[in-house]
């Protein structure tokens, strides 16, 4: 990452069954097998704990970042009832 941004992921291909498949290769599938296939992404920009929350919670609930991530990601603790941010959590979380 870049300015305390996160790593980027490498990308993945697993099988149904949790197995991985290496790159660049030919497979045969079952009929009743499934393929997941995770796309690489790109380092952050900056310290994710820096991020304004309510952005954070603006990507959960667009379905860009899940609760947990949201959570050890980002450090932003979302009630999943309300979908609100818990700022004494997150302050708490956060350091600050």
């Amino acid at each position: 990452g870049f300015l305390g941004g996160t790593d980027g992921q490498a990308g993945e291909l697993c099988l149904s069954d949790g197995s991985r498949l290496p790159p660049k290769a030919t497979y045969e599938l079952q009929a009743d097998a499934s393929v997941t296939l995770r796309l690489p992404g790109g380092g952050g920009y900056g310290d994710p704990y820096s991020r304004d929350p309510s952005a954070v919670l603006e990507d959960v609930l667009q379905g860009r970042v899940s609760l947990e991530a949201a959570l050890a990601s980002y450090g932003v603790v979302i009630d999943s009832e309300d979908m609100t941010i818990d700022e004494a959590e997150t302050a708490k979380l956060r350091g600050s």
